[in-house]
C-alpha cells in the first residue's frame, strides 16, 4: 500500500501495528477521512465493540472508492455481548455494497485457540507484573469465547464486500 492509516479512539494502542502508517485518533462510526479516499477498509476483531455498527458500515461505504473493498472479520453471535446480531447482519446488506466472500472461520479459530502455542499461551508467557492482571482477564475471555465456539453458541466470521 502507498499509505496505511490506522484508527483508534485513544490512538496509543496502534504504535506497533504497521511500519510507517499514519495513525489517527477517531471512531469507526465517524471516520476522519474524506469521501472515496480509500481502496480498502479493514476491520479485524474490533466491530463487536462498535456501539453503532450500522454507522460503521455507512462510513466504510462513504470512504471507499468505487470498487474498493470492505474486509471484515470478528466474533459473531455472542449472546453475552447483548448486541443485535440481526441488525448488524442487515447493515452488511447496504445497497452500495456487493458481497464478494462470506466465510465461517469458527473451526480454524477454535483450533488455533487450543493450540499449545495459541494466543492464550503466548499472552500468558508475555505477562509481567504490570500486565498480568489484564492479560489474565483477556485469557479468560478468550477461553469463554472458545467454549462458546465449541458449543455452537458463537461464530467467527469473515466478509469481503465491494463498493459499487
Amino acid at each position: 500500500a502507498a499509505l496505511a492509516v490506522g484508527l483508534d479512539p485513544c490512538c496509543g494502542g496502534l504504535g506497533q501495528a504497521l511500519p510507517g502508517p499514519c495513525f489517527l485518533a477517531g471512531r469507526a462510526e465517524e471516520l476522519p477521512c474524506g469521501d472515496a479516499s480509500f481502496d480498502v477498509v479493514l476491520s479485524i476483531e474490533a466491530s463487536h465493540a462498535y456501539p453503532n455498527f450500522d454507522q460503521f458500515v455507512e462510513e466504510a461505504v462513504r470512504v471507499l472508492r468505487p470498487g474498493g473493498m470492505l474486509c471484515w472479520a470478528d466474533l459473531w453471535g455472542v449472546e453475552a455481548l447483548g448486541l443485535d446480531w440481526k441488525a448488524r447482519d442487515e447493515a452488511f446488506r447496504n445497497p452500495a455494497l456487493v458481497p464478494v466472500r462470506d466465510r465461517d472461520l469458527s473451526e480454524g479459530v477454535f483450533r488455533a485457540m487450543k493450540h499449545p502455542q495459541g494466543l492464550p499461551t503466548l499472552l500468558a508467557e508475555a505477562a509481567n507484573i504490570q500486565t498480568r492482571e489484564i492479560l489474565e482477564a483477556v485469557i479468560h475471555n478468550l477461553t469463554v469465547f472458545r467454549l462458546h465456539l465449541a458449543a455452537g453458541k458463537a461464530d467467527y466470521l469473515m466478509r469481503q464486500l465491494r463498493r459499487r
